[in-house]
């Protein structure tokens, strides 16, 4: 693959190397013969976000050429690169600053929000934050009213902090939102700020789902400014057209990935497996994204990547975070092991091989290249049936986020009476789930439930149950 345009089979990727990808579907006369259009927009460095902003719409004037022969249907933007690089320390992009409300029923506020945390990231997110004495327990009770004098406390912090948003994170939030729900409308109503909510965040964990709402606040103002910035680089194509790509492979509407940056973080595996499966021509595979000190096992099936939530961040290991994202088992070691050959050797999907970012994002070393042209040989000698792609990354990370699936995995916690009530429940989260990927689709779309459980967590049949329904979405016509 070039920095050109490229052609395998009905898709064409157009390359500009960089960190910023736009994923453009073309509509022709033939929605289901539509090519895939692609751009991508570099961006090079984050001295400051006066300077960031400006360079980003150096890069994305061009982004809508006049002079390409066929309308714009949709798009697909991964600005996960661009997160990843604003939480590394020294990007010098001003994160925003969150005041902290812990919902907890324990009397004393145990461990600090952000304790954790490396010194640097704290120092520019670390607003303040209050413990509020509250949460539900596992029957759904919340045994404590709202003390609203805590939260005006936590409105005074958030002035003398400056903060930009207030993060509120409440223990059993997952089984009963009604506690978070009332502490957002008394904030909403005494501040302008934004308010997010660790239930709608994601994870089951409660730290892990807080220190999640807390990133995902913090990152609200540079993603909300990049995706605004693409609408003004791209004033023929609808808003409602624009679709993002998110950890999992997945791609959600633009104003959702407004809301929920947290979940656009850490794009490249994902991005890199379905492009390297695309680019051989299957939609079922195991793709291994190798590094000079690990290979990274990403599963493809029917078109959808395995997922899970993963609970640490490479530049940031100590934090202890809830992301839905592309699952992988990480294989240590420069070759791959007889172990690793068997598990192969047990399915009948496709077996590639990608190379992953450099660490240093800089470029392969010519040691690096000899390490996985080694690792190559050595894979393809114990399963024959493996592919090594050794392509240009930036055009199948690319061309992986323009065949990314609209698809929605909503998780829950219900407290149920009988069989009727479990119902509900069900047709309740199978309806947000549902309607997520419709905003991600933008148009009429046939929608498949593959995942629709309810798992008790007692004997009785009553109680608490827990609920997950996943839903992929593909648009009419066959345009995806």
């Amino acid at each position: 693959m070039t920095d050109n345009d490229v052609v395998h089979g009905t898709v064409g990727v157009r390359i500009a190397p960089g960190s910023v990808a736009v994923g453009l579907l073309p509509a022709g006369p033939d929605p289901g013969a539509a090519t895939p259009l692609l751009r991508s927009a570099a961006l090079e460095g984050l001295p400051g976000s006066q300077v960031w902003d400006a360079q980003l719409t150096q890069h994305l004037d061009g982004l809508l050429d006049p002079a390409w022969p066929e309308p714009l249907h949709g798009s697909v933007l991964d600005i996960g690169p661009v997160l990843d690089a604003v939480l590394r320390p020294g990007a010098g992009v001003r994160l925003g600053r969150v005041t902290t409300v812990r919902i907890a029923p324990a009397l004393g506020p145990g461990q600090q929000p952000l304790l954790r945390w490396p010194q640097w990231l704290r120092d520019q997110v670390d607003g303040g934050w209050v413990h509020l004495v509250g949460g539900t327990d596992l029957l759904g009770r919340s045994p404590h009213p709202i003390d609203t004098s805590v939260l005006d406390a936590a409105l005074r912090t958030a002035d003398a902090q400056e903060a930009d948003v207030i993060a509120v994170a409440a223990v059993g939030a997952l089984l009963e939102s009604d506690t978070e729900f009332a502490v957002a409308e008394y904030l909403v109503r005494h501040t302008d700020r934004p308010v997010v909510l660790s239930h709608e965040v994601g994870g089951r964990r409660y730290m892990e789902r807080e220190n999640a709402a807390i990133l995902n606040a913090a990152l609200l103002g540079p993603a909300g400014r990049l995706l605004d910035l693409v609408a003004q680089a791209s004033p023929g194509l609808r808003l409602e057209d624009q679709s993002v790509l998110r950890a999992d492979g997945s791609r959600i509407g633009r104003e959702e990935a407004r809301l929920f940056p947290w979940s656009l973080v850490d794009t490249v595996p994902a991005a890199l497996a379905q492009g390297a499966a695309a680019l051989v021509g299957t939609d079922t595979a195991l793709v291994l994204v190798w590094s000079p000190e690990r290979a990274r096992l990403l599963t493809l099936e029917g078109g959808v990547l395995r997922a899970h939530h993963f609970r640490s961040l490479p530049d940031v290991p100590d934090v202890r975070v809830a992301q839905r994202h592309a699952a992988h088992v990480s294989v240590r070691g420069t070759a791959p092991g007889q172990h690793l050959s068997s598990d192969l050797l047990g399915g009948d999907q496709s077996v590639l091989l990608v190379p992953g970012t450099p660490p240093d994002r800089s470029g392969w070393s010519a040691e690096s290249r000899a390490d996985f042209e080694r690792y190559a040989a050595e894979l393809v000698r114990q399963v024959p049936e493996a592919v090594a792609l050794d392509e240009d990354l930036a055009g199948v990370c690319a061309l992986g986020a323009a065949i990314a699936r609209a698809q929605s995995e909503v998780v829950r916690f219900a407290v149920v009476e009988d069989i009727g009530d479990l119902g509900a429940q069900r047709n309740l989260t199978r309806e947000l789930a549902r309607g997520r990927v419709l905003s991600a689709v933008g148009a009429p779309a046939e929608q498949v439930t593959i995942a629709d459980q309810a798992s008790p967590l007692s004997f009785l049949n009553s109680g608490p149950v827990l609920i997950r329904v996943q839903v992929v979405g593909t648009t009419t016509g066959g345009v995806s």
